[in-house]
């Protein structure tokens, strides 16, 4: 029973937490600037997508799913920022979702760097919902993403949730203490967008099924665990900022020009600004159910257990008190990520107080997936325009691009110095050659161009467009 309780709640909580030279007359070639989001469900645009979890098809990484990304997902929305950024700019900008529903920090930094590498929480979970034409859980991930790391001009990073709520519920959830595994099926559940009543009734069916079993020592025992839970957030923290530097330093060796971003996370439940006046969380009013507990077995007047946790449990399942409980984990996370970024000179984009819809489901909306996209091009919208505008071809030629190939180099002198010999070149353009602007091509413009390379003239006008 308990392995179908882990098996049942790694599902959720992966749910939940879940160069040629060229004529005069042709136009410059198409640069490129491509974006690529590396993350979990979050970044994945889990729920997006209308279907129901199990059938979600961002549960797998598809060359598919790649080329056919969630639109509402905030790498979608970021990179059709960047794709009106670039219009008239003669650039393409090319955006690349690479986001794995489930995988941890530990998962990414190993996948990096460990071909043929699959989450095993993932594989475990996975295997038993897969069908004769569904995709495999162990594709190979490592092969498929190189590639688009390996071009990429920037890699936005937003991991770290799935450490904490997954390593955490599942030690939970392995417990030989009934009651913390009532408990970590119970907000599993929710987290995985249940209703609190379906909640509750999945943790009391565990409840039920080990009524016999349950004693006093084992509720003091589950107070007690419960109250420490916090705790082991700081050490689940720790474990993130070491497998996050280990993506950000693998990233780098993988691509040496590539622009890093850190994303923090916001907290799907509300932050601090909104509850200051909440009283309890969802761990203090739980610790309250379990004294009750104790009380009634010591006085020999047993409460039925469905009732007290339908009855006690339907306040903290609360929105509220949800928020609070996870608050703490998600500033700690977001404090070692900021850290982080400032430390690998990273950029750093702060989404932890976009809007809340109310809902239980932890994975944004498409509302708030814009809101992230927002924060994002207003940290990078300025960098980024200044580096389009470095990339852009320009339509007007360059004075002393004799020979057009949009730029200005020793080739352009030598070209004018075999033109002043009458001897033939592919491609000439006088108007460009002429370097002094004196109206004439002489073995000047290419004098010019040599002072020009080696800093002599300032203020020639070498290599600038002609008007």
């Amino acid at each position: 029973m308990k392995k179908i309780i882990s098996l049942i709640l790694s599902v959720l909580l992966i749910f939940g937490c879940c160069t040629a030279a060229f004529s005069a007359e042709e136009q410059a070639e198409e640069a490129s600037f491509k974006y690529v989001a590396l993350g979990d469900s979050v970044s994945a645009g889990f729920g997006l997508s209308g279907t129901s979890q199990m059938m979600d098809p961002t549960m797998i990484l598809t060359q598919e799913l790649i080329d056919n990304p969630i639109e509402g997902a905030y790498p979608a929305v970021f990179g059709r920022y960047l794709a009106q950024m670039a219009e008239g700019k003669n650039i393409s900008a090319k955006t690349t979702n690479l986001s794995l529903c489930g995988y941890t920090s530990e998962d990414i930094a190993a996948l990096l760097t460990t071909p043929g590498y699959v989450s095993q929480v993932m594989n475990d979970s996975l295997k038993y919902y897969i069908t004769d034409d569904s995709p495999s859980p162990l594709i190979n991930y490592h092969d498929i993403m190189m590639p688009y790391l390996e071009e990429a001009d920037m890699i936005s990073i937003m991991i770290g949730a799935n450490d904490i709520m997954l390593n955490g519920m599942m030690e939970l959830a392995s417990s030989d203490n009934i009651i913390i595994v009532a408990f970590a099926t119970t907000l599993s559940m929710l987290m995985a967008g249940m209703s609190p009543e379906q909640a509750i009734a999945f943790g009391s069916a565990v409840i039920r099924f080990y009524d016999g079993e349950i004693t006093v020592a084992m509720i003091s025992d589950a107070i007690n665990t419960l109250t420490g839970f916090y705790n082991k957030i700081a050490a689940y923290v720790d474990s993130v900022s070491v497998h996050v530097r280990e993506i950000i330093d693998e990233i780098r060796d993988i691509n040496s020009d590539v622009e890093i971003v850190v994303l923090n996370y916001f907290n799907p439940y509300g932050n601090s600004l909104e509850y200051n006046g909440q009283r309890y969380d969802f761990a203090s009013v739980s610790g309250r159910l379990i004294f009750q507990l104790i009380v009634n077995a010591m006085m020999g007047n047993p409460k039925d257990l469905k009732t007290i946790l339908s009855d006690e449990l339907s306040y903290p399942l609360q929105y509220m008190t949800l928020g609070k409980f996870s608050d703490q984990a998600i500033k700690l996370l977001n404090v070692s990520l900021q850290e982080i970024a400032a430390e690998k000179d990273c950029a750093f984009v702060d989404v932890y107080d976009i809007s809340n819809d109310q809902s239980l489901d932890p994975h944004p909306s498409a509302e708030q997936h814009v809101e992230i996209a927002d924060r994002m091009i207003a940290v990078l919208g300025d960098h980024i325009a200044d580096v389009f505008e470095e990339m852009s071809p320009s339509d007007l030629p360059l004075l002393g691009d004799a020979d057009c190939d949009g730029s200005v180099s020793i080739i352009d002198a030598t070209v004018i110095q075999r033109y002043m010999a009458e001897v033939e070149a592919e491609v000439f353009d006088e108007a460009r050659a002429d370097a002094d602007l004196d109206g004439s091509v002489t073995v000047l413009d290419a004098t010019s161009i040599q002072r020009w390379l080696n800093d002599m003239y300032e203020d020639s006008g070498i290599g600038k467009p002609i008007a």
